[in-house]
């Protein structure tokens, strides 16, 4: 009897501890922000036209950049009660490897960065997702959107090698505040983004500059009947501002003023011979400089460089058998 009766005052001072627990949680609860009212905003990201990616853009740089604006009506979405409270923004996709604020896009090399600009209570200011906001001053808020907040959206390049194609659909980023429903969302739309990586197929040429006999490479400074071709550049797709094209030697330079390479290990001809590379008008084409194609159509096009090439006695004792080189062809687009 005893027992139980010392059993049972010990089980009513453990529920009087815990309702006591209970009655102080509410009291910590209040001291946060939350929602009220049933406002949500999303934030379609859809960019007007495809955003061409040039191979010259560097990695972590800016390829383009849009504004969205989440209101066109300023519209209340909650408050803060004192002391503190905060908003939580996040991304909701992967980062790109090496970076801590840019999301995969789903398109090979391209990211997307999210900057805010927002003015809800006295959290005024632009920061960039992922973000925590704090009620700094301890005061009560009243939160509200505003006409002049916006979401900037970075286009990002985050590899050496991009792709093409659009971005994957969904959502991007959220904000929430200490309770309540997630009051806005930053999402992409199925044809929301589309990313052209820009170039123009250049395939390989192969010049022959045929068979000469050593006698036509008689005097130093001699040189063969030249060969014309050209470069190719095919299907360029629009938005090319400007197209720039370098050419340089694989082997080494014998005269760079001449424009004349060296032959390469393989060739079995002796003494002093190289190939000489010339524009169109039969000028020696510089080598390892940059030149600037014209008449670039921006809405896209074929493009043809003309170029010739020949023999070129550098220097004595010349000898029968096979002489080749080779260069490579570098272009950069605007």
């Amino acid at each position: 009897m005893h027992a139980r009766l010392l059993s049972l005052a010990k089980c009513a001072i453990s529920h009087m501890v815990v309702g006591i627990a209970v009655i102080c949680l509410p009291g910590i609860a209040l001291a946060d922000c939350s929602s009220d009212g049933s406002l949500s905003i999303d934030v379609p990201v859809k960019f007007s036209a495809p955003i061409n990616v040039g191979r010259d853009v560097a990695v972590g740089q800016d390829i383009s950049a849009a504004y969205f604006h989440p209101v066109t009506a300023n519209a209340g979405f909650g408050t803060c009660t004192p002391p503190g409270g905060n908003a939580y923004w996040q991304g909701n996709r992967p980062l790109a490897p090496g970076f801590h604020d840019v999301y995969e896009s789903g398109v090979p090399g391209i990211g997307l960065r999210f900057e805010m600009a927002v003015s809800s209570g006295l959290w005024n200011g632009s920061f960039v997702i992922p973000y925590t906001q704090s009620n700094r001053n301890n005061t009560h808020l009243n939160l509200a959107w505003h006409t002049a907040d916006y979401v900037k959206v970075h286009i990002v390049k985050t590899a050496s090698t991009t792709g093409s194609g659009l971005a994957t659909p969904g959502t991007y980023a959220t904000m929430a505040l200490n309770s309540g429903p997630t009051r806005l969302t930053i999402s992409i739309p199925p044809d929301g983004l589309h990313v052209n990586t820009v170039t123009c197929q250049t395939p390989d040429v192969v010049v022959n500059l045929g068979n000469h006999a050593t006698s036509e490479l008689g005097t130093v400074n001699a040189f063969s009947a030249s060969t014309n071709f050209e470069i190719a550049l095919n299907n360029c797709p629009g938005g090319i501002k400007a197209i720039k094209y370098e050419v340089d030697a694989a082997t080494s330079i014998l005269d760079a003023d001449r424009a004349v390479v060296a032959l390469d290990a393989a060739s079995t001809a002796k003494g002093g011979v190289g190939v000489q590379l010339l524009d169109g008008a039969g000028n020696p084409h510089k080598l390892g400089v940059s030149n600037t194609l014209s008449g670039v159509d921006p809405n896209g096009g074929n493009y043809k460089i003309p170029l010739r090439a020949r023999y070129f006695r550098t220097g004595a004792g010349i000898g029968a058998g096979s002489a080749n080189t080779s260069m490579t062809f570098t272009m950069s687009y605007e």
